[in-house]
C-alpha cells in the first residue's frame, strides 16, 4: 500500500513539474514575441504622443491650458512596452493577479485599436520606404488595381450573360 502512495506523489510531482516546465516554455516564447512585435506597436505610439505631447506644449504656452491629458497619455505611451512584459508575465503565471476590471467588448475593443493598428502600419511603410526597406512603386500599384477591376468586370460581364 505504501508503494503505491509513492508512485502516486511521484506521478502528482511530475505533472506539477511538466505544467510548470510548460509554462515557463510558453511564457518564453510570449515574452519574445512581445520582444519584437511590442516594439511594432510601441514606437509608433511614442512618437506620435511625443509629437502630441510638443504640440500641446506650444497650444498650452499660448493658452494656458491644461496639460494634464497630454501628460497622461504620454506617459501611458512611455510605460506601453514594460507594460506587455508584466501583462504577459501576470497572464502566464501559477497565480493569476487581479489587475483593472476591463467592460470593454471585444467589438468595441477591435474598433478602439483599430486607428493604433492603421497608424502603426503607416508609420513603418513610411519608415521602410524612407530608408529604401519598401519601395512602394505606385504606378505598378495602379495597374494591378486596374486589371483586379478588370477582371471583375468580365466576370460580372460573364455571368450576366450566362444565367
Amino acid at each position: 500500500m505504501s508503494g503505491d502512495k509513492d508512485i502516486e506523489r511521484v506521478d502528482v510531482v511530475v505533472e506539477k513539474w511538466f505544467v510548470v516546465a510548460v509554462r515557463e516554455v510558453v511564457r518564453l516564447f510570449v515574452l519574445v514575441c512581445w520582444l519584437f512585435g511590442g516594439i511594432f506597436f510601441w514606437l509608433p505610439l511614442l512618437t506620435r504622443n511625443i509629437i502630441s505631447f510638443m504640440w500641446n506644449v506650444v497650444v498650452s504656452s499660448f493658452s494656458g491650458s491644461d496639460m494634464g491629458k497630454a501628460q497622461d497619455k504620454l506617459d501611458m505611451a512611455i510605460k506601453f512596452y514594460a507594460v506587455g512584459f508584466r501583462k504577459i508575465n501576470n497572464a502566464v503565471s501559477k497565480t493569476p493577479v487581479s489587475e483593472e476590471p476591463d467592460d470593454r467588448s471585444s467589438s468595441n475593443f477591435f474598433w478602439g485599436v483599430l486607428p493604433d493598428l492603421t497608424f502603426s502600419i503607416v508609420f513603418w511603410l513610411v519608415i521602410g520606404s524612407l530608408y529604401g526597406v519598401i519601395f512602394i512603386d505606385i504606378h505598378e500599384m495602379s495597374d494591378t488595381i486596374a486589371d483586379i477591376i478588370d477582371l471583375v468586370k468580365e466576370r460580372i460581364d460573364r455571368e450576366a450573360q450566362n444565367p
